[in-house]
């Protein structure tokens, strides 16, 4: 542990940040992973090398992550998915995974540098949205009265049902 005016030892603050961090070489094959990612996944340094982290993706998420993984080493641009990740309990919660391509000074990709972050609670909240908006738009289909759209009714148009049954066309 550094002191106030030590430099601080970089191991130290990438397992203390609260989110997954790790690194993998040119082909994708892990070389790092932080000490929370290894206590959240339940697994040792060791078993994390090289492909062992894909035994903490979700068996329906893991192909289309390594489409992504392939897709970014052929582009050799940044970019993210959504895969669910395993816990030590077995429960399987969402992460929104980031990746960065490290490179030397002549441009070629030495390294791959990431962040997987937990969006679980993202997740719930945007389908509980979706629920209540289905909710909403069957409550407001059930009421009897015309809501306002105005003028001749277009494919596509928001407006109740009822509206084109009751007054026609405009309404």
């Amino acid at each position: 542990m550094s002191l106030p005016g030590q430099s601080l030892d970089i191991r130290l603050l990438v397992d203390r940040i609260p989110a997954f961090t790790w690194s993998t070489h040119p082909d994708c094959s892990v070389e790092f992973v932080n000490q929370r990612w290894r206590e959240y996944a339940g697994v040792s340094a060791e078993q994390s090398q090289g492909r062992g982290w894909q035994t903490a993706i979700h068996s329906e998420d893991l192909p289309s992550l390594m489409r992504k993984q392939q897709e970014l080493l052929r582009s050799g641009e940044p970019g993210d998915i959504e895969a669910r990740m395993r816990r030590h309990d077995g429960v399987f919660p969402w992460f929104l995974i980031r990746f960065e391509p490290f490179r030397d000074e002549t441009g070629k990709i030495v390294m791959w540098y990431g962040v997987s972050t937990d969006v679980e609670t993202l997740k719930q909240t945007e389908e509980k949205l979706r629920e209540d908006e289905r909710e909403l738009r069957q409550i407001t289909d059930a009421i009897p009265q015309a809501g306002s759209c105005p003028g001749p009714l277009r494919r596509g148009d928001l407006c109740q049902p009822s509206c084109p049954r009751l007054y026609g066309p405009y309404c």
